[in-house]
């Protein structure tokens, strides 16, 4: 968003070429327009549990203790978003990044 990268800044980046980061970036925006299938609280557990934004992975219960809900219920919560994120026509949608 509003910096420009030029090829050296890619080298150093590990070697990403432009195509693998384009690629990134059209997953990222894609998994966000699926994510919008999901409750508000489903969405900030799935993001968690999967370090969505930071990278970090977080465990049932601290989601739980943040959100100021039981573990448990965290669990059924992010049960619930991966049955609806497993719907046939949202993985459609992302079937070209899984085959690439």
């Amino acid at each position: 968003e509003g910096v420009s990268r030029t090829l050296g800044d890619l080298v150093e980046d590990g070697g990403v070429t432009p195509e693998e980061e384009v690629c990134r970036d059209l997953l990222r925006a894609d998994l966000e327009g699926v994510m919008l299938v999901l409750s508000p609280m489903e969405r900030v557990v799935i993001r968690r549990r999967f370090g969505w934004d930071d990278g970090e992975v977080q465990r049932h219960e601290r989601i739980a203790m943040d959100v100021r809900l039981e573990a448990q219920t965290v669990k059924k919560i992010e049960l619930r978003a991966m049955r609806k994120l497993r719907n046939p026509a949202l993985l459609r949608l992302l079937k070209d990044y899984v085959e690439a």
